[in-house]
């Protein structure tokens, strides 16, 4: 230890109420820094104060003063926490209960993790709810103060990072509550989850140049953390496909797309085929999922000559050798239980009933 932070005597001045901040040397005893006081007023006592790891990358560990008694517009005990830079003592972060309306004694607690967003940077815990049995603890990204998260629990009362320890090389939390039960809580909690659906769309028989109903795909995020994804893109030619609208949060050309927990964008994809037979394209999503970086979905689609007519007949044996191509090793293998030897017969049919054609 180099140097020692504590938080002076609280006094009234003209000003009001003060409680400095010192930095001092271990070794000369020298002041090494004086910071007027930013946490008291005359509703609320001094700061606590503790050290949080270096947030910003200069090497030094940061000072935090946590207020829980702090009052905002008008609200006793609502609470903040300030973070200061610990080689420059610049304020880095001020942050308050992302719901003050509904959470009291916001800094009741505090602790620095290690990475839990894959950043490469410590993260910030910040507990509340002293006066309630269930207790809050928020989640804050290191880097910008941004909200994160939050869990609640009966009887919280201590929180620490911990480093990884189930391998995903992310940090964890443990707390310990009332009584005196201690849990983990390991990270993959603290991550989005994407879910895009359907993973297959078949679009059927299409005339050619004939643009189809459009079909949905959603893509969701039910994970705590914010979910950033890529619209989605063709792995290969479209074939016909094409996306023709995008609607919920509708991405920026160019720039990733930004979903908190619970919100959803969707995307409307149509099948125009140029020419007649069995299209395949897939189509791909990238996103900040560490579980699912990369989503896949499969389209299908029957391009028929637009010059078949009620009436007209088709070889059957021509029809199924596009069927046979179709389910050939190409074709993506998610779609291969739909298509099994006891279906081509229904898609025959299906073909039948839906152009209205005879089958030699």
């Amino acid at each position: 230890v180099d140097e020692i932070a504590f938080i002076g005597y609280r006094f009234e001045t003209e000003e009001g109420f003060t409680s400095p901040l010192f930095v001092q040397d271990i070794g000369t005893r020298d002041l090494i820094n004086t910071i007027p006081s930013e946490w008291d007023t005359p509703s609320s006592s001094a700061g606590e104060l503790s050290t949080l790891p270096d947030l910003n990358g200069n090497g030094r560990d940061e000072i935090a003063i946590r207020s829980p008694a702090w009052k905002i517009d008008g609200r006793d005990y609502a609470g903040r926490v300030l973070i200061y830079d610990g080689d420059t003592f610049q304020l880095i972060h001020e942050i308050h209960s992302p719901k003050p309306e509904s959470y009291e004694w916001f800094g009741e607690n505090l602790c620095g993790l290690p990475d839990v967003t894959g950043n490469g940077v410590p993260d910030l815990a910040v507990l509340a709810g002293l006066d309630t049995d269930i207790r809050t603890i928020f989640f804050f990204e290191g880097e910008t103060g941004e909200y994160l998260t939050q869990i609640e629990e009966d009887g919280i009362r201590t929180i620490r990072g911990i480093p990884d320890i189930n391998g995903d090389d992310l940090g964890e939390i443990l707390f310990s509550v009332d009584t005196t039960e201690q849990v983990v809580r390991y990270s993959p909690f603290l991550a989005p989850n994407i879910h895009v659906s359907p993973t297959t769309l078949n679009f059927g028989f299409s005339k050619v140049g004939v643009p189809s109903q459009p079909q949905p795909i959603r893509v969701a995020n039910f994970g705590p953390l914010s979910l950033s994804f890529d619209p989605p893109r063709f792995l290969s030619l479209p074939a016909g496909f094409e996306i023709i609208q995008k609607g919920g949060k509708v991405p920026v050309e160019g720039h990733r797309e930004k979903l908190d927990q619970g919100e959803f964008a969707n995307f409307l994809i149509t099948f125009d085929a140029d020419s007649p037979g069995p299209k395949l394209a897939n189509l791909q999503v990238a996103s900040n999922d560490p579980d699912e970086p990369l989503s896949e979905i499969a389209l299908t689609g029957y391009g028929v000559d637009p010059n078949v007519t009620e009436g007209d007949k088709v070889d059957a044996e021509d029809l199924l050798e596009l069927i046979r191509e179709w389910k050939s090793k190409e074709l993506n293998r998610r779609l291969k239980e739909t298509w099994e030897r006891d279906s081509v017969g229904r898609e025959i049919l299906l073909f039948q009933e839906f152009w209205q054609v005879s089958i030699q």
